[in-house]
């Protein structure tokens, strides 16, 4: 008993900790591409970071964050795009 729950454990944490099928600089040169394609105003921000975050079972809502902070003290200047591991791109930069 002991040793199926050690297998249901090793099974469960392996597929959660599974690899992105876009890797991070992948994931990064592709929101920079998305945010130049779509013309976003960019200009007054700087690139804060890079964060995975997911749905087991689910690539569309399993996706790296591009994050770009404003360079001046403004609230909700943020940009956020989104590469998801089903190829779908999206972003955020209106907060309020």
């Amino acid at each position: 008993m002991r040793t199926l729950l050690l297998g249901v454990l090793l099974l469960v944490s392996s597929t959660s900790l599974a690899a992105p099928r876009i890797g991070l600089l992948e994931a990064a040169r592709l929101a920079e591409g998305y945010v130049r394609d779509h013309q976003i105003e960019n200009s007054d921000r700087y690139l804060a970071g890079v964060s995975w975050h997911e749905v087991n079972g689910h690539p569309e809502k399993s996706c790296w964050s591009v994050m770009w902070a404003s360079n001046e003290m403004m609230l909700d200047a943020q940009l956020v795009v989104w590469v998801c591991d089903d190829g779908k791109i999206h972003y955020q930069d209106k907060w309020a």
